[in-house]
């Protein structure tokens, strides 16, 4: 074994830098991870459960396909 890694302060610096890196990558991980959920932009009919109507649709509030536009338009002729 090394009698240098025996020392205090060498554990010390190890374990410092581990949860460094172990920081750095859970921010990198983060940063993906928001970037990918971003990349489905509200609007997109891509993202619009096909199996569900406009009307029930929790997205319809900031949807731009035109069947929600159409939706939106109907539910302000209708009023409260």
């Amino acid at each position: 074994m090394n009698p240098k890694m025996n020392q205090p302060g060498d554990r010390r610096e190890f374990l410092r830098t581990g949860l460094r890196a172990a920081a750095l990558a859970g921010l990198a991980f983060a940063g993906v991870f928001l970037a990918w959920k971003s990349s489905s932009r509200p609007g997109e009919t891509a993202s619009c459960p096909a199996a569900q109507a406009c009307g029930g649709c929790p997205k319809l509030a900031w949807c731009k396909a035109p069947e929600a536009l159409e939706a939106r338009r109907t539910d302000r002729e209708m009023g409260p």
